[in-house]
């Protein structure tokens, strides 16, 4: 089993930290809802991305 990368923990972290803010901040503007979201959606997009590339070269690697 392969540990987490470092993508995948900053994923974590920014949902960890989007729902905190969203909680304390209740009235937080649609704006700074929008943009803290979207960072988020990003950075889940990227880690998702990087994920796939390493399990298909290790989906590969085993099928040789």
């Amino acid at each position: 089993v392969k540990g987490a990368d470092w993508h995948g923990k900053v994923t974590t972290i920014l949902l960890y930290l989007m729902i905190v803010i969203h909680v304390i901040w209740y009235d937080i503007s649609n704006t700074a809802s929008f943009i803290l979201v979207a960072l988020c959606v990003c950075m889940m997009l990227f880690s998702f991305i990087l994920y796939s590339i390493r399990h298909i070269h290790t989906l590969k690697k085993r099928r040789c």
